[in-house]
């Protein structure tokens, strides 16, 4: 991430408003005056603080989404459980049902 952030920082002094505020020597880069380095900061700071602010809003939009989805998939999973629940009732009273007939019809050929 350092070296992306200074790569963002040459390319942020080379905006109109900037590049008369400092030159190069050598490797080095070298302001006018101590007003210009702090001012050029201070801009590229906000900068970089709008970015970091614009993704965080949409990291939280991004998460709210998947609150929502959740909450759907939740509400889902308790539908489908209690259909199984009720699947599960009627099977059994079906069951019942058919060993009640069975035992009807073998007391009945018994008698």
């Amino acid at each position: 991430r350092e070296l992306a952030l200074a790569s963002e920082f040459r390319g942020f002094l080379a905006r109109p408003e900037i590049k008369n505020k400092w030159r190069m020597e050598g490797e080095s880069i070298i302001f006018e005056n101590e007003e210009a380095l702090s001012s050029s900061v201070a801009l590229f700071a906000l900068d970089v603080t709008k970015e970091i602010g614009a993704a965080a809003r949409a990291l939280a939009r991004y998460v709210d989404d998947l609150e929502v989805e959740l909450a759907a998939a939740d509400e889902q999973s308790v539908r489908l459980r209690a259909n199984v629940v009720d699947a599960e009732r009627i099977a059994e009273e079906k069951s019942i049902i058919a060993q009640e007939s069975q035992a009807d019809a073998v007391a009945a050929k018994i008698q």
